[in-house]
């Protein structure tokens, strides 16, 4: 699925150009290896499709080459908009989180999830956005934790 079939995609219609094939750019790698690992079968091939999609990761931060059309178009808009790694491992952390269902039992723990799949990509968002000052940073924060908790419910 690729950012452009969902409505998620509409509402970046508005913003300049270059600024919207970067979010999709992100949207359809963290998309891309988000359903890799979920629609593996077993705990074996979704690790390895995880770890695959990390070595994708550090190729579009200049390590190596990337070898997916989601690599290349990320590497593409990391350096165009100097996209910080921290944010990406956050994700992929969080998507590796979903190798062992479970239920949160408090809400620290679902919190935590919570931060790393949805408000790590906020806080890529206002990078590409050029808000690089920390001031909406909490917002981008507490917007990704509410819409996560929105998809669970």
């Amino acid at each position: 699925m690729s950012g452009r079939d969902t409505s998620f995609y509409y509402s970046f219609l508005v913003l300049p150009p270059s600024q919207r094939r970067a979010i999709i750019a992100v949207w359809d790698f963290c998309r891309a290896a988000d359903d890799a690992v979920d629609t593996q079968s077993d705990q074996t091939t979704a690790r390895a499709e995880l770890a695959r999609w990390r070595r994708e990761l550090d190729a579009a931060f200049g390590h190596g080459e990337p070898s997916t059309p989601q690599g290349r178009e990320l590497r593409h808009w990391v350096r165009a908009f100097s996209l910080t790694r921290w944010h990406f491992d956050a994700l992929m952390t969080g998507v590796e989180m979903d190798l062992e269902p479970r239920r949160y039992v408090t809400y620290p723990q679902l919190r935590e999830y919570s931060e790393r799949v949805a408000s790590a990509v906020g806080l890529i968002c206002l990078e590409i956005f050029g808000v690089r000052d920390g001031s909406a940073d909490r917002y981008a924060h507490e917007l990704g934790i509410a819409l996560q908790l929105t998809n669970i419910l």
